[in-house]
C-alpha cells in the first residue's frame, strides 16, 4: 500500500506534468494569436492599398453629373446658352450646319459626359431616359430657324434621334452647296 506521502509525491509529480504541458499550450496559443494579429494587419493593409488604388467615384461626383442632368432637363435653353454664349440659331439654308452640330455637341457633351461628340453615336441616344430624350428634342428644337421647324412637326411624336436625322439630312448637304455658291 502507499502512504500518503507517496501519494502526494505522486499528485504533485502529476501537477508538475500538468503545469508544464499547460505553459506549453499556453504558449502554442499565444503564438497562435501572434500570428493571426499580424494576417490580421497584412489583410487590413492590403485592403487599404486596394481601395486606395481602386478608382470608385465619389458619391459627390456621381450626383454632380445626375445635378447638370437634372438642371438640363429643367432649363435646356439656359445650359445651352451657358455652353454657347454665342448661340448659333441653325439658319433655314443649313449654311452654318456644322457650327450648329459642334455647339450642339459641346451641350451634350457637358451634360452626359460623353467623350466624343454626342452626336456621332446613334448609341447616345437610346440610352437616355424618356425626360432626357425630351430635352435633348427641345434642345434641337430651340436651336433650328423658325421656317427649318417645319420639317420637325409632330416632333413630340418623334424621338430625338429622328428629329436630329431630319435635320441633318436637310441641313448637312446644303452646306456643301452653299460652300459651291461661294466659290461660284
Amino acid at each position: 500500500m502507499t502512504t500518503s506521502e507517496e501519494v502526494q509525491a505522486q499528485i504533485a509529480g502529476a501537477m508538475d506534468q500538468m503545469s508544464i504541458k499547460f505553459q506549453a499550450k499556453l504558449e502554442e496559443q499565444n503564438a497562435l494569436i501572434l500570428s493571426q494579429q499580424g494576417e490580421i494587419q497584412q489583410l487590413r493593409h492590403t485592403s487599404h492599398m486596394a481601395q486606395q488604388q481602386q478608382h470608385i467615384p465619389a458619391p459627390h461626383q456621381q450626383s454632380q453629373s445626375e445635378d447638370k442632368i437634372r438642371r438640363f432637363n429643367g432649363d435646356v435653353q439656359k445650359i445651352h446658352s451657358g455652353r454657347n454664349p454665342n448661340f448659333t440659331l441653325l439658319l433655314y439654308d443649313g449654311s452654318n450646319y456644322q457650327i450648329w452640330e459642334k455647339e450642339i455637341n459641346r451641350t451634350l457633351g457637358f451634360v452626359f459626359d460623353t467623350p466624343k461628340a454626342f452626336l456621332e453615336n446613334k448609341d447616345n441616344f437610346s440610352v437616355r431616359a424618356v425626360d432626357e430624350q425630351s430635352s435633348i428634342s427641345a434642345l434641337l428644337w430651340l436651336t433650328i430657324h423658325k421656317d427649318l421647324k417645319a420639317i420637325a412637326d409632330g416632333s413630340s411624336k418623334q424621338s430625338a434621334l429622328d428629329l436630329f436625322k431630319l435635320i441633318k439630312l436637310d441641313c448637312s448637304h446644303s452646306n456643301q452647296q452653299y460652300k459651291l455658291k461661294i466659290i461660284d
